[in-house]
């Protein structure tokens, strides 16, 4: 036992047990996000996660038998060059942007590389564990909150001129969430889209919007 304990605590043996434990625990991560079909799937969160491993073990290898060796700079230049892989992943769609969150996973999955490498073991364990119950249920908690939301279409019509400030302040007041605003100076009309909360008394809006707004007439829809 004590033999094979020695042959374990090696550091070719443990270079070997630290990248396996990478390729197990980025898969793990990166099946998820292709799941999804998402810009990066499994094989980049290893690649990313064996390298940042690497790192780490070549940091400590070059500071065996040398006390001037700093085994941190190696994993610092790793994580600022990252950022290029993880901008690669983000997509701006019109007003959306995408992709981001999966920039970040492949930052975290970096880190639990540098994690195990540095054989920090738990840390690195308990890191892939959260990620994934963050990457596959904030969806529903998101969901529980927009369902809270109603999607809103306006049309208000105004004679003279519309104060598109106190529109603003009205459907801000009453926790309205603006998507955007059209204005139609011919036609001397303003569509609005966005949600609103459940809880929200629209006719009170509507009626406040006619009063203080030089409002004349609101059509849904």
């Amino acid at each position: 036992m004590e033999e094979f304990l020695e042959i374990v605590n090696t550091f070719e043996a443990q270079t070997m047990i630290r990248l396996l434990l990478c390729v197990i625990l980025a898969g793990f991560i990166g099946m998820e996000r292709e799941h999804l079909k998402k810009p990066a799937g499994a094989r980049t969160h290893m690649l990313l996660c064996i390298s940042g491993c690497l790192v780490m073990l070549t940091g400590e290898y070059v500071s065996i038998g040398s006390e001037m060796a700093d085994m941190t700079r190696l994993p610092a230049q790793l994580l600022s060059g990252i950022g290029f892989i993880g901008a690669g992943t983000i997509l701006k769609d019109g007003s959306n942007i995408k992709g981001l969150t999966t920039a970040a996973s492949l930052l975290c999955t970096t880190c639990i590389g540098l994690a195990i490498g540095a054989g920090f073991y738990l840390g690195g364990i308990i890191g892939t564990i959260v990620l994934y119950i963050v990457l596959t249920h904030s969806y529903k908690l998101y969901d529980a909150w927009d369902s809270k939301f109603i999607s809103y279409k306006m049309s208000l019509k105004y004679k003279d001129e519309c104060d598109i400030e106190k529109v603003q302040e009205i459907l801000d007041k009453a926790n309205f969430k603006i998507g955007s605003i059209k204005i139609n100076e011919e036609k001397k009309q303003i569509i609005i889209i966005g949600k609103y909360n459940t809880i929200v008394n629209k006719n009170k809006v509507i009626a406040d919007l006619i009063k203080k707004a030089n409002i004349t007439e609101i059509i849904e829809g």
